[in-house]
């Protein structure tokens, strides 16, 4: 495989599997049900991420879920998970970390 073309197969699988889908379908929950929500919000995106979490939509969250907890991590697209894992694991753990300690 050439070079820069791994990234290419793996959102052209991701994608090939994942149905279309709406922002925050109405019928399933409303940003009203995540603001009154008592359970916490982390929301992790990659910062080229265009499938899910584009940066707008990004923006659109943390402007009505004022209590989310948000992360945006640079030089990653729809799989931060898998492009920068040790960023995305120790924020992860440290999110976990920090509902355990207030529990």
């Amino acid at each position: 495989m050439p070079a820069g073309s791994d990234k290419t197969f793996l959102y052209q699988q991701i994608s090939d599997l994942n149905p279309p889908h709406q922002w925050l379908d109405p019928e399933q929950v409303s940003i009203q049900q995540l603001i009154n929500t008592k359970i916490p919000i982390f929301m992790l995106a990659g910062e080229e991420d265009v499938f899910f979490m584009p940066p707008m939509i990004m923006d659109m969250y943390k402007e009505r879920l004022p209590q989310a907890e948000f992360l945006t991590i640079p030089g990653t697209g729809h799989s931060p998970y898998f492009e920068k894992s040790e960023v995305f694991n120790t924020a992860v753990m440290r999110f976990i970390s920090q509902i355990e300690a207030q529990a």
